[in-house]
């Protein structure tokens, strides 16, 4: 089963994401953590045989932000075995690089316009994710 794991804290950008991810895999789940907190927690306790086929990682959240996510899951051993983007308003080239040294596959800001949005998480799917979308679609 294809299921999204993404981690925001603005929740204008979570409905934004959802629809998105909606409308590209309409059969897939997607499980929101508001910080890195919660998402280690969802990823200890997911509750599936298979991995998320993607984590969407946003940088800038409260308690734990997604760098820090990030170096706690590789000092841990808890890394997921599932993708990790990372997915922010802005993506420093420094933060960046941090990010990927950490273990995401990628680091991206978040488009502007919902089409602009939908065409990135495509992107990012076919690229990244562990499942390609229903019919091939990208």
């Amino acid at each position: 089963m294809t299921s999204f794991v993404l981690a925001e804290d603005d929740l204008d950008d979570v409905l934004l994401i959802r629809r998105a991810l909606r409308d590209l895999a309409p059969d897939a789940e997607c499980r929101v953590a508001r910080d890195g907190v919660e998402l280690l927690a969802l990823l200890t306790e997911w509750p599936d045989p298979e991995p998320p086929t993607l984590v969407l990682l946003d940088i800038n959240m409260p308690r734990m932000t997604g760098i820090e996510f990030l170096a706690h899951a590789q000092a841990s051993g808890a890394m997921p075995e599932a993708p990790i983007v990372v997915f922010s308003t802005t993506v420093r080239p420094e933060v960046s690089c941090r990010a990927r040294a950490l273990g995401a596959v990628a680091a991206y800001a978040k488009p502007s316009s919902f089409s602009g949005l939908r065409g990135l998480l495509a992107e990012l799917i076919a690229r990244h994710g562990r499942a390609r979308l229903p019919g091939g679609a990208a």
